[in-house]
């Protein structure tokens, strides 16, 4: 009975191992490539071109070490939990430079396209036009179109910049502009009549847009104020009597109540956002 049970034990043993080398295989050869590659374009979009690997080995080691500095304050248990959470946030943070520079963009698009429209109606060039409006362009998109114009200078065509503008900015109206970039090299003729039409467009867009939040604005302050005030309770209950807060700060399972809370208050930001209409933050 004894070696019949060793024998079942050395059999999941191994069962198990060659589970684990199997996931490990599968991870390297079939979802590791495409997470790189998926990574890599995220960091393009933000025009950040350099390899996943070193970007995620300098986060894991910033992490690490706020981490090692966190457990001289507070108990390891505590810090490793931080560590954890500040993890999980990296994403959202991402999401949310990404989301505020794709609003810059389109906010700063329709008045670009004017100036195009103006640049070729004085008789410039669609690549001339581009490369001296491009200076005069503030952040970010003015990174986008000089980086246009560079790619024309090392060969490339105007269309496959354009093209690859698109894919970064995900963008109903930078999608336009490169379509219509793409007819003019086709046919060559009333640009400036298009990129005029088209920044109207866009405006008239964009005040619909900035209507529709300034009626929910109300709705908007009540999720922003419903999301401060535990915080600015908790600052006046410390000032009041410290002695109580500091249980929370100062001790194991406070911190972790913390945390938890922390969590907690992040997911319900994130849920009041997505109620009140974080489809008004994305082109269709």
């Amino acid at each position: 009975m004894t070696w019949f049970i060793a024998l079942s034990w050395a059999l999941s043993l191994v069962l198990l191992l060659l589970s684990v080398r199997w996931g490990v295989t599968y991870w390297r050869q079939q979802v590791s490539p495409k997470l790189v590659v998926q990574a890599e374009q995220n960091l393009a979009e933000l025009l950040i071109f350099m390899p996943a690997q070193q970007l995620v080995t300098g986060v894991l080691v910033g992490i690490l070490l706020l981490t090692a500095l966190l457990s001289l304050w507070m108990s390891v248990l505590t810090a490793s939990l931080t560590g954890v959470l500040l993890l999980l946030v990296t994403p959202l943070i991402y999401r949310q430079i990404r989301a505020k520079r794709t609003y810059k963009i389109k906010h700063q698009l329709p008045s670009f396209l004017l100036q195009l429209s103006v640049a070729l109606q004085s008789g410039l060039s669609l690549s001339a036009a581009l490369t001296q409006l491009a200076k005069q362009q503030p952040a970010p998109l003015g990174a986008e179109l000089r980086l246009m114009v560079r790619r024309q200078h090392v060969g490339s065509n105007l269309l496959a910049a354009a093209k690859d503008f698109a894919e970064r900015v995900p963008l109903l109206s930078v999608r336009q502009f490169a379509l219509v970039i793409e007819l003019s090299d086709m046919h060559g003729a009333g640009q400036a009549r298009v990129m005029a039409q088209l920044a109207h467009s866009l405006q008239q867009q964009l005040y619909a847009r900035e209507r529709m939040l300034s009626l929910s604005a109300q709705a908007r302050l009540q999720g922003y104020v419903m999301g401060f005030l535990p915080l600015l309770l908790f600052a006046v209950l410390h000032w009041l009597e410290p002695e109580n807060t500091g249980q929370l700060l100062y001790t194991e399972m406070g911190q972790i109540i913390l945390i938890l809370a922390a969590c907690l208050l992040l997911c319900g930001a994130l849920i009041v956002k997505r109620m009140l209409g974080q489809e008004l933050n994305h082109d269709a």
